[in-house]
């Protein structure tokens, strides 16, 4: 997949951009706005990945632009600015996700991926989504591993959608907080792991591969051992 760095800051850029290609993406940037906005509206990339303060064109006015350009690639503001205010404004401005500085790598690595999968089509609402011998039917709401019906809540649902959604891939507890919950923020309790343990005792049965885990350091993935 190839990346569009815009970010003025050449430390962040040469750090995203060492991780991103050990990681084996072709990775572009941009230092300013402005070459960012003709390197966007040029190329075809996966994901780009937008400093909100930039020299030259912000990142709010690069937002509008790519929308009314009709460039449809996914958008991960990548800010220190962390008000609700600021990620309303940027999800306004046509932006697909927000992460906040200084952030993680491993979460960072993840956004991207999902990005680049939910632009490819790799899930619709209408569609079934199928894993590992897991299936889910997003019509019906029903889940099943290798013809065995599985009951969940909604909540457990979504939990394990978004883990699927991101197969193979770590998601951290403020990923799935902020995607299955809708917040941006840790409540501080522990609801994650609950439904992480209630979702276990349902799709891994006695006899069945693991395919619930735990990633130390990081948070949960959906994946064979």
């Amino acid at each position: 997949m190839n990346v569009l760095i815009i970010e003025d800051d050449p430390e962040i850029v040469a750090v995203v951009r060492n991780g991103l290609e050990e990681a084996g993406f072709c990775v572009e940037s941009a230092l300013s706005g402005d070459e960012g906005l003709r390197k966007a509206a040029a190329g075809d990339f996966s994901v780009i990945i937008l400093d909100l303060m930039l020299s030259g064109m912000d990142g709010f006015t690069i937002l509008r632009e790519l929308k009314a350009k009709g460039i449809k690639t996914p958008v991960l503001v990548a800010s220190a600015r962390q008000s609700v205010q600021d990620k309303v404004s940027c999800l306004d401005a046509g932006c697909d996700d927000y992460i906040t500085k200084p952030f993680s790598f491993p979460e960072l690595l993840a956004r991207i991926r999902a990005l680049a999968r939910r632009a490819a089509g790799h899930v619709a609402d209408n569609q079934v989504l199928s894993s590992e011998g897991v299936r889910l039917d997003m019509l019906k709401r029903e889940a099943e591993r290798n013809g065995r019906e599985i009951s969940l809540k909604p909540k457990e649902f979504a939990l394990l959608k978004y883990l699927m959604e991101n197969a193979g891939n770590a998601v951290t507890r403020a990923m799935i907080m902020e995607h299955v919950w809708g917040y941006n923020f840790d409540p501080g309790t522990k609801v994650i792991d609950v439904y992480i343990c209630q979702l276990r005792e349902k799709v891994d049965m006695e006899g069945e591969d693991k395919l619930i885990q735990t990633v130390r350091g990081t948070g949960y993935a959906f994946r064979r051992v």
